[in-house]
């Protein structure tokens, strides 16, 4: 009975204090700071902001592998399916090709991480969602980006810039509200 107690403890908990609009600015923070390198630190910058805010983890690596796994399947997953699609990158339709790399993507980084999630927080699931709806909205801002402003190199870096704020944006108030609502065991 006391090897069952024990086990118990290994689940996370969240605190309800800690997440509030300070933890949606670290997070938007982390993740620009993680990607400045071409992502090889945003999972560390993402448990640095969650560190505080989940209790009790078994492991702090499993949300940076997690991390790094989704992120760099996802990038590999995603930009392949252009080439496996047939005439996806020679379509002349744009939107399509970002709507499947930026939702791909997400889908795949969102799964990864839900699964240490959902021993977190009640409604982990809608973790998955809002990565999807975010990738998706950030494809919708490129996509006007472009054809607003041009698709050279520097306006479409910029593009990429505000569309993935808007998406850390989302997924960083989602988070917010789920770690608001922890399973405590």
């Amino acid at each position: 009975m006391s090897n069952i107690k024990s086990l118990s403890n290994l689940n996370p908990t969240t605190t309800q204090k800690k997440v509030g609009w300070d933890f949606w600015w670290k997070w938007l923070i982390a993740n620009v700071f993680g990607l400045v390198n071409g992502g090889m630190l945003l999972p560390i910058t993402q448990w640095l902001v969650l560190r505080n805010r989940v209790t009790r983890l078994p492991k702090t690596g499993w949300w940076v592998l997690a991390t790094f796994l989704g992120f760099y399947g996802g990038l590999s997953v995603s930009v392949n399916t252009i080439f496996i699609i047939p005439n996806l990158i020679t379509n002349p339709n744009t939107v399509i090709v970002t709507f499947t790399i930026f939702s791909t993507f997400a889908l795949i980084l969102s799964i990864m991480q839900w699964l240490l999630l959902r021993r977190w927080v009640y409604q982990s699931h809608k973790w998955i969602w809002t990565n999807v709806m975010g990738g998706l909205a950030a494809a919708i801002i490129l996509n006007i980006w472009a054809a607003s402003v041009g698709r050279s190199d520097n306006r479409l870096f910029a593009g990429f810039l505000v569309a993935f704020l808007v998406y850390i944006g989302i997924t960083g108030f989602v988070l917010m509200r789920l770690l608001r609502n922890p399973i405590s065991k």
